[in-house]
Order: structure tokens, then sequence, then C-alpha cells
């Protein structure tokens, strides 16, 4: 059976579908339902980007990126110490080339050397990089159009999977601007809105807005924080364009290389090894990228509808093996899940067995506090199996085994915070579901 490599993204731009198998299999355009991504990017090694931006960064949880000049600085701070301390917190370290030159006046063994040794030498002093790292192309030459431009993106291309210019023209890119024949290679053409004291919080919050609402791209270019540099603004602005962000949490906030991963990994994500049957769904994803750059964790979703299986609402999800938690919304039969590449993905249920919760059961006390019990009173037996509490989200937040048929069931709910959650019994003779209301 041939199955065509292709998928249909969340923002219903069709690029392809299964055609031999009617399931739709989605790859979220951002992950965990974020509606647009965004990343924060410093040049030049200015100091007050180690000492004023990077406490703002980690006081709200932010991973920010610095494109490192490595033969010195435009700013005059090259310190290796804290380049790794920053590393070690999570941020990401780019290249700014080594001397910062306008690169399409070089011939190429300069430009060669200038992408190569920054490479190297950021390599060579930060552990744990991996092996391609991101650029940010000095004065923005190298994310042009011309053919020196070309030049330089192709002697850039064994070193750097993502390459950040120095403007755009709204301040943020659609989600399909790869498909613009302006760029040749977007990923190494990113555009980026360029911050300066002449950018107010309010122009600032508008143009947030407006990559939301499109679900787009964007990265944020910062030079001097506070104590000086190129656009030099002070903490205070930088901080609340920082309280601006968020103020959006549909806004997904995270480095420059991992946004470009993303981006690129989930388009390019196919379906492959497709079984079905009318109790049985189970497929792998595949992309033909190099595994040692992209090993991202996307966001899928699958429209339960179109597999073929026969009863709704009671799934179990299992990837490689492992039962896995997942968000079910009723009103599409659809389930949303995060997964890897290579992983095998295996959605199944019970032909025939409806949820049966039986007259005769009661939980109590409800709403349940420190413990939930579940009791027949009328003299049947509770069955033995597999007994989840899922939050509303369709997350797994406890699970227990009952090893045999039993009149009363105790379930610890001590450790759940105040809410509604569903109880699920998977057993043999079928599946139970109920709500249960916590209170603490």
């Amino acid at each position: 059976m041939t199955i065509a490599k292709t998928i249909l993204l969340f923002n219903l731009a069709l690029i392809g579908t299964i055609t031999s198998l009617k399931a739709q299999v989605v790859v979220a355009n951002w992950p965990n339902g974020k509606k647009a991504a965004l990343s924060i990017t410093f040049d030049d090694n200015c100091p007050g980007q180690f000492t004023h931006a990077r406490p703002a960064l980690d006081a709200r949880g932010y991973k920010g990126t610095f494109f490192v000049i490595t033969g010195g600085s435009q700013c005059g701070l090259r310190d290796w110490d804290t380049l790794r301390s920053v590393a070690r917190a999570g941020h990401e370290i780019g290249s700014h080339s080594v001397t910062h030159p306008q690169l399409q006046t070089l011939d190429t063994a300069r430009i060669g050397a200038e992408l190569r040794d920054s490479h190297a030498e950021i390599q060579r002093q930060i552990p744990n990089l991996p092996t391609k790292l991101t650029i940010a192309w000095p004065s923005g030459r190298g994310g042009g159009s011309t053919r020196k431009e070309d030049t330089i993106r192709m002697i850039a291309g064994p070193y750097y999977l993502a390459g950040r210019s120095a403007s755009s023209g709204q301040g943020w890119d659609s989600y399909t601007a790869y498909l613009n024949p302006f760029f040749k290679n977007y990923y190494l053409q990113v555009g980026t809105y360029l911050q300066g004291p002449s950018v107010t919080g309010a122009a600032f919050g508008q143009t947030i807005r407006a990559c939301l609402n499109a679900g787009g791209l964007m990265s944020l270019l910062y030079h001097g924080i506070e104590t000086g540099g190129f656009n030099n603004i002070p903490i205070t602005l930088f901080e609340e364009h920082l309280d601006t962000l968020a103020n959006h949490p549909d806004l997904w906030i995270t480095t420059f290389g991992q946004m470009l991963r993303y981006h690129n990994q989930a388009r390019q994500t196919t379906v492959t090894n497709v079984t079905s049957s009318n109790t049985y769904y189970g497929f792998t994803l595949a992309d033909t990228l190099n595994a040692t750059d992209y090993d991202e964790t996307l966001t899928i979703k699958l429209d339960v509808a179109s597999t073929g299986i026969v009863q709704t609402g009671n799934y179990d999800l299992d990837i490689d093996g492992q039962r896995t938690g997942y968000r079910y919304i009723g009103t599409s039969d659809t389930i949303i899940f995060n997964a890897k590449r290579g992983q095998r993905i295996n959605l199944s249920t019970v032909v025939g067995l409806a949820n049966r919760w039986s007259p005769n059961w009661t939980l109590s006390p409800m709403p349940a506090q420190g413990t939930l019990i579940l009791r027949d009173n009328g003299g049947q037996s509770i069955p033995s199996g597999t007994y989840t509490l899922q939050d509303q989200l369709g997350r797994i937040v406890t699970e227990q085994q009952v090893q045999q048929s039993t009149n009363s069931v105790n379930l610890d709910v001590t450790d759940l915070p105040s809410g509604l959650y569903t109880l699920r019994i998977k057993s043999a003779s079928g599946f139970y579901s109920n709500k249960v209301i916590v209170q603490k």
C-alpha cells in the first residue's frame, strides 16, 4: 500500500494528504497550541546584554540568543566564562563572525575564514553545542538576494542551519515566507525586528499582535542595553518589551535556533508505516532532515473520525510502547499529543464496548478530598483493570492498577490540585468513565 508522504499543516495550508487511507494527521505550526513564535536576539557582545538583559530574561523564564563576535567586540566584551554561564542557563550562543566585516566586500577565502573560524572558536569554548550553529549576518549582509550573498550562504552551509538578517519589512515573517521566491534559502535569510530607543512599548505591542494574528514568526534584535552600544536602550524599556510579551500566552518564546528547527521539521514531517483496523490505527513520523541537527518534539493532531476506528471517546495512545496522555476534543473527535521523528504511535480502542458506568456505582466523597472511594451498592463487583485520572487537557495525572474485582476501590487524590477530572477504567469488560471534582 502506498502512502503519500505529505501532511496537512494546522493553518490549513494544503501541503498534501494521505491518499490511500483517509486519516488526517496534522503537525502543528508551533508547539502545544501556540499561535506564533518569537526569539529574542542580541548582537555585538555588548556588556549590558549580560549584566542587565540576561537577568531580566532569567527572571521571566525566557531564553535568548546571543550572537557573538569571536575575534573582538564592537562593545568591548568577549568573556568566554560569561558566555559559558549564559549557555549553561539554557540561552543560545550563535555566531556574528570573527571581526564583523562587510562580508560582501571580501573574497571567498576571507568569507570562509570569518564563518568557519567563528564557528570553530564557539565550539571550542562552549561545550555541548549542536554541530551546526546559528548566525547573525554582520550588518545583515548575507540575508539578501544578491549573487554575492548567495555565495556567502553557500559557504556558511556546512556550519550554520539558520541565519538572521538585520531587518524585515513588517518586523515579522509569515509562516509561509519560505515559499516567497525572494528567498534562495529562507532559513539563512530570516528577518528581524530591530529594536532601539524609538521603539515605544505601544509600537512594540502592535507589531507583536500583528505577528500573532498572522500565525507567523519573528526575532527581536537588540544591541546596547543600558550601558552603551549601537541603538542602546534603557533597561526599563527592555523590561517593558518583555512584560508585553508576557501578556500574550499564545506566543511561543524560544531561542532563534529552536524556532527555526521546529518550523523546518514540522513542515517536512511525513507519515509512514500506516496500519489500521476498526479498533486500531498506527503510524510513524519521518522526515529527511539530518538527525544530528533536527530532533524536535512536534505537536500532532489526529482526526480520529477519519481513522476508521468505530468507537469514539475512549482511546489508549501509546508511543514506542509507552502509554501516553493526550488532549481529547470531543466536538471534533480529535486528539492532540507530542511525539518525535521515528517514534511508533498507536491509537487503539475496543469495539462494541460502550462507556457503561453502572447506576449502582457511587464516588465519595464528592467532591473528593484526600481519598476517592468507588463503591458498588448493588452487590456487584467493580472490575479489575487500569484506573486513571485525567485532567481537562486529557493528561494522565495519576494511574493505579486494580488486580482483582472488588466491591470498593480507594484512589489517592491527595497530590491533585482542585479541579475537574475524569476517572477512566479500562478493563477486560470495557471502558468506564465519570467526572470527579477534587476540592482542597
